[in-house]
């Protein structure tokens, strides 16, 4: 580059940046001289842009003329629209075409005309430079340039547009050709801002001629829609593409009252599009935000991110598809009050609004406004002309006058048409005769009263109508006056109030019959206020809430409710209901009774408010649903036992098709929870057992309702068959009871069949050994029951034979005694005694044992005995030893049982005689024998106040030769109680006892009752 050059022609170009021009307040003065031919082509372009006169002429002038004098091969003009927006309106001169008009162009500093158009500042760059300072333009450059220029268009202080040149040499950069190439755009910019005033100035009259256009348009109609699409149609025509008017909706929105675009398809369009995203009053800019706030929204260009900031995309891709460019929207005000929002917008960059185009929008707002309120006003006046004359055709009045005295004059042609009386009949007080009898001289009366008093009249009565019926007449008269106060005239007027006084009566029976349906319906009724205490209960409701009338009353309806159901501040459905924000909701909640139990209820509340919209009261309907909780969480813990379940349970639809297994279903056949939707029934099961499936199983399900039985199910992975004890039946409807489904409950018994083998395979190893041990015991037992007889036959005998050397010892023993005592000495004297306590001795023991023998072999018959009669045998055997002992028995009373009799005498007599014998020193014997009921048995007690028995022999005291003391203390042989045991239990009962040493002992044993008679047990060894 060469260093700077002086220029008195083009002193502010003076000193440069190399590619950078630098800004006027830099340039030296007198700095690089213009040449002639330089001076001459300036001249020529100014020319050129003299003969244009509107903006757009301008900008067709630039392009061209700046090409043909800076030798550059091609150019772009971009229109700055606001400091974010850049287009593209022409090119030229490129070998690949470019779009030639209102291209979106980037606002990217990246660019060398963004930055110049940022900087306000020319750039110059060659090649290498654009390289190195702007590598994003380097894709858009042609083949052959080698520099480039971005020229901004200034004019008072603003970018106006800006000029791209390309260039095939880099010589075109020479300080001089900067120079010259920066008194070019100043030529530009000033031809921009002429252009730009004479716009200006042709879109005011322009303006003017609209506004008065559509005054005239709008004035010439009345009807409300015909004003609407005017005002729409007046807009497209001379301002705009889109134009849309709203209006209120009644509901605090708007609604599209009228649309107007070129295309019809695109006004459909927009109306789907608000259809589906009502405008919302938060939204600044949107057309109820202006209905709202009364701002006005310009946005001379639509920013994308606008677009990218909707909620949803399907709501984006509409709004984009309408082609939106350029939005104006403005409130229409009319006589203090907002009437609806104007909305116009432009699909075009070449028609982006400014404030002059939002002024204009407000004249045309004004005008539609007033155009519209002057229709709404029209049209309000007809329908009030309209409904007036209805109302007159349609009232029931009847108006008549009098004279000043009171008598009925001249023609009264509504009184003839009421009564159809005749002048003749009615005049005077003829009228009266139309009254009916039981109101006449009430009626006169009052008239009479009045006429004297000159009062207003004013009563009810009946009178018989044209047509025969009497009707109900209110009827109203007042006094016509003259100037000096006396009267001239009266004027009534009768009303027809039959149907009112019908339809009171209608009501008042209707009233009577909703509150009798009201409080008897099923279900709870009451009602509230706006703080929510009731105000008044039916009975079914009182009987849910578990409070009479009166005590509700006094409480609110969060008093009742369950403390965890309540909600806290102004969160509840109530309270938004009382503000007006709904009008009706259902809640389902836990109330809580005077007695503490919860009821589930649905309660539906609806508010009643008056014709003004003020909430009045709230009707709330409470219908029981403790039943259905309590069944849906019985239902929910069904499905969780179900969820739980180690068996497999499964269902299916009727015909097979599988719909739900549970987790250890799953488990069990190897499936994944999102495979059972797609199997059947069949599925589950082997291939070679399908045909009794299919066969049996399923017709037998659907046909009884039911099947159980073993059978194999097949593992989805391995194919291993599962031995299962299916149980299958059909799911009916409670309701109506058809079949709705299959269902299973089936469990693996793999292990049981493998335990039911093993112990098949014990059974027949067992019942082998048990043949063998069988035979070996029927032998033994063969044996030792010959070995038991011959035993019993033995000790009969012995018992039996060895009495007589005992009868031979004792009768030598008492002759020896009598015959030589007297010679023998003491101890022979005390040898003989022993020969004779032992002989006597071994006599008891021998009894003993031929009794217990006997019990073995002689077998006495069972029958009915009665044990009072048993007691008293065996105390009369017990005499001796009774008086002996000085004892005291006591026997309650004792039942029928089924038995031996002189058994059962021997085993109370053994046991009554152990109490005798086993008595403490000191001590007088005290022995009771009681019995009570035991099932189908009696239990006897024989109770002692004895010496008592040591807990470690309680237990043997019942065995043969048991002796617990010394001979020499408490005789005996020791087989008093194992006779007692013997018998007992031979009579099919039991033996046991209780005792304390010290205190005595109570011996229990059981027989059979008389109506369960006893078998006689078997024989022991």
């Amino acid at each position: 580059m060469a260093a700077p050059l002086s220029c008195p022609a083009a002193g502010r170009w003076g000193r440069y940046t190399p590619g950078v021009l630098p800004p006027a307040e830099d340039a030296a003065p007198g700095a690089f001289p213009l040449t002639g031919a330089q001076a001459q082509q300036l001249l020529t372009v100014a020319r050129a842009l003299f003969r244009a006169v509107s903006r757009a002429d301008v900008k067709r002038v630039i392009l061209d003329e700046a090409l043909r004098v800076t030798g550059a091969y091609g150019g772009t003009l971009i229109n700055v629209v606001d400091d974010q927006t850049l287009y593209m309106v022409r090119a030229a001169g490129y070998d690949q075409p470019l779009q030639d008009t209102w291209q979106r162009f980037p606002m990217d500093p990246a660019y060398p005309v963004v930055q110049a158009i940022q900087e306000r500042r020319a750039i110059f760059a060659s090649l290498p430079e654009v390289h190195a300072q702007f590598p994003a333009l380097l894709p858009l450059l042609q083949p052959h340039t080698w520099a480039i220029a971005a020229l901004p268009l200034m004019a008072r202080q603003e970018v106006l547009s800006a000029v791209t040149l390309s260039f095939r040499d880099e010589t075109a950069m020479t300080p001089e050709r900067q120079a010259f190439m920066g008194l070019l755009a100043d030529l530009c910019a000033e031809a921009l801002e002429r252009g730009r005033l004479h716009d200006a100035q042709q879109r005011a009259r322009e303006r003017a001629t609209v506004l008065s256009e559509v005054s005239r348009v709008l004035a010439s109609s009345l009807d409300v829609q015909e004003t609407l699409q005017r005002i729409t149609s007046q807009v497209i025509a001379h301002v705009a593409d889109w134009c849309a008017v709203y209006q209120p909706d009644g509901a605090g929105g708007l609604h599209l009252a009228a649309v107007a675009h070129q295309d019809p398809a695109k006004v459909e369009r927009l109306r789907e599009l608000l259809a589906r995203f009502p405008s919302d009053p938060t939204t600044p800019g949107s057309g109820a935000w202006v209905m709202a706030t009364g701002q006005d929204v310009l946005l001379s260009v639509i920013p994308p991110a606008l677009l990218d900031n909707l909620p949803t995309q399907a709501q984006r891709e509409a709004v984009a598809d309408l082609g939106l460019h350029s939005l104006i929207q403005v409130p229409m005000n009319v006589r203090g009050r907002r009437v609806g929002v104007l909305g116009v917008a432009s699909s075009h960059p070449a028609r982006t609004y400014g404030p002059d185009d939002l002024d204009l929008v407000r004249e045309l707002a004004q005008r539609a406004a007033l155009a519209l309120d002057n229709a709404e006003l029209y049209e309000a006046a007809q329908f009030s002309a309209q409904r007036y004359r209805s109302l007159v055709d349609a009232t029931r009045q009847t108006v008549w006058t009098n004279s000043a005295s009171g008598h009925m004059l001249g023609e009264q042609p509504g009184w003839a048409r009421l009564t159809g009386q005749p002048r003749e009949v009615y005049e005077g007080y003829g009228w009266a005769e139309a009254l009916h009898p039981e109101d006449y001289e009430r009626t006169l009366a009052a008239w009479h009263r009045a006429v004297e008093q000159q009062a207003i009249y004013e009563v009810h009565q009946r009178v018989r109508v044209a047509g025969g019926r009497y009707r109900h007449f209110h009827v109203k008269a007042e006094p016509v006056t003259n100037a000096d106060g006396t009267i001239r005239e009266w004027v009534g007027v009768h009303t027809d109030i039959t149907d009112q006084l019908e339809a009171e009566q209608e009501l008042r029976d209707r009233e009577a019959r909703y509150r009798a349906l009201v409080e008897h319906a099923a279900v709870g009724v009451g009602r509230t206020d706006r703080q929510g205490r009731w105000l008044d209960v039916n009975r079914a409701a009182e009987t849910l809430l578990g409070y009479n009338r009166a005590e509700l009353l006094s409480l609110s309806f969060q008093d009742v409710t369950h403390p965890d159901d309540r909600y806290q501040g102004g969160a509840h459905p109530y309270w938004r209901l009382v503000a007006g924000e709904h009008e009706a909701f259902t809640i389902e909640k836990r109330y809580l009774r005077k007695t503490g139990e919860v009821v589930w209820a649905s309660t539906t509340v609806s508010a009643v408010r008056s014709p003004a919209g003020e909430f009045e009261y709230a009707v709330a309907v409470l219908n029981d649903i403790t039943a259905r909780k309590q069944a849906e969480e019985q239902a929910r813990q069904l499905a969780r036992v179900i969820e739980e379940s180690g068996d497999f349970v499964g269902m299916a639809t009727l015909d097979g098709q599988l719909q739900y297994i549970n987790p250890a279903g799953r488990a069990l056949v190897g499936l994944g929870e999102a495979e059972v939707p797609g199997l059947r029934v069949t599925d589950l099961f082997l291939s070679a057992d399908l045909p009794f499936v299919q066969e049996v199983i399923l017709p037998a399900t659907r046909a009884q309702g039911r099947w159980t039985g073993d059978f194999r199910f097949r593992h989805f992975r391995s194919g291993e068959a599962i031995d299962v004890s299916a149980n299958q039946f059909v799911v009916t409807d409670p309701g109506s009871g058809e079949p709705v489904a299959l269902a299973t409950v089936t469990r693996d018994i793999r292990e049981r069949k493998r335990a039911e083998a093993e112990v098949r395979a014990l059974n027949a190893a067992l019942e082998e050994r048990v043949a063998e041990r069988t035979a070996e015991l029927q032998q033994a037992n063969r044996e030792l029951a010959r070995s038991n007889t011959e035993l019993e036959r033995f000790a009969f005998v012995a018992s039996h034979d060895l009495q007589e050397p005992l009868r031979s010892i004792a009768s030598f023993s008492e002759l020896l005694n009598r015959r030589y005592g007297e010679r023998l000495d003491d101890q022979g004297r005390r040898y003989l005694d022993i020969v004779t306590r032992g002989a006597q001795r071994m006599k008891v023991l021998i009894d003993d044992l031929l009794v217990f023998s006997r019990l073995n072999a002689v077998h006495e018959p069972f029958g009915r005995v009665d044990m009072n009669e048993v007691a008293r045998e065996a105390l009369a055997r017990l005499h001796a030893a009774t008086q002996a002992a000085g004892a005291q028995v006591q026997v309650g009373p004792l039942p029928v049982v089924s038995g031996a009799p002189e058994e059962l005498t021997r085993l109370l007599q053994n046991l009554v005689g152990n109490a005798l014998k086993f008595r403490r020193e000191g001590v007088r014997p005290e022995v009771r024998v009681s019995a009570q009921p035991a099932g189908r048995a009696w239990q006897f007690t024989v109770a002692d106040n004895g010496i008592g028995i040591e807990p470690e022999y309680q237990g043997k005291v019942f065995e043969m030769f048991q002796r617990l003391h010394l001979r020499d203390r408490y005789e005996g042989t020791g087989l008093g109680l194992a006779i007692v045991r013997k018998v007992a239990e031979r009579h099919g009962g039991a033996v046991w006892l209780d005792s304390e040493p010290g205190r005595g002992t109570s011996v229990h044993f059981t027989l059979q009752g008389e109506d369960s008679p006893a078998q006689p047990q078997g024989d022991w060894p």
